[in-house]
């Protein structure tokens, strides 16, 4: 049985646009040109979407018990949810240069010194946010997890904070996807 800890796993980004997800390979080979944020994370949570039921009670006993259904409701949504260290750079952004993968396109400040990004900006009538896709990969070299999130949003950029006084700045990190496009797959 394969024990996995924190230096077995890598987390990659890249806009969605980029990663075409096949049967003709694993999943981490599709995110060869992403960017790995695995240096700049911590408290990593996948939450694999839920599909839930509900019980439905109808009239009449059949064998000592009321006559039921469970009636399935549709999955939800597969959620990343991490914390991020606030560094010098832009650590979500896209592959097109001061593209934030939250905010979107950046306004260049200053004669580009500094880009400038805000939240729930919209542009020909919809949100300048990108979809992106995220790679979990889990390896000790033999055995190996792998779990996406593709077409995801990224639906929180905050709090920012610092973890104590001799610490360091960090920020919570969200992406959601539909139950369609998360896949999980185990090397056989």
């Amino acid at each position: 049985m394969a024990l996995w800890r924190a230096p077995h796993a890598e987390v990659k980004v890249d806009l969605a646009s980029n990663v075409t997800i096949t049967t003709s390979a694993a999943l981490d080979t599709f995110f060869s040109s992403a960017t790995s944020i695995s240096g700049k994370l911590k408290n990593v949570s996948v939450v694999v979407p839920e599909g839930d039921v509900e019980l439905v009670n109808f009239l009449g006993v059949t064998s000592s018990f009321q006559n039921t259904e469970l009636d399935q409701k549709p999955f939800g949504l597969a959620e990343l949810s991490g914390t991020l260290i606030l560094g010098h750079d832009e650590v979500l952004e896209g592959q097109t240069s001061h593209t934030h993968l939250f905010f979107g396109a950046g306004t260049g400040v200053d004669t580009n010194a500094f880009y400038r990004y805000q939240a729930g900006s919209v542009t020909s009538g919809d949100f300048d946010r990108p979809e992106s896709a995220f790679l979990i990969n889990i390896t000790d070299g033999t055995d190996e997890v792998n779990m996406v999130l593709d077409n995801a949003l990224i639906t929180k950029f905050g709090d920012v904070k610092i973890d104590d006084a001799d610490g360091h700045w960090e920020v919570d990190v969200t992406v959601k996807c539909k139950p369609a496009d998360f896949y999980m797959e185990w090397k056989a």
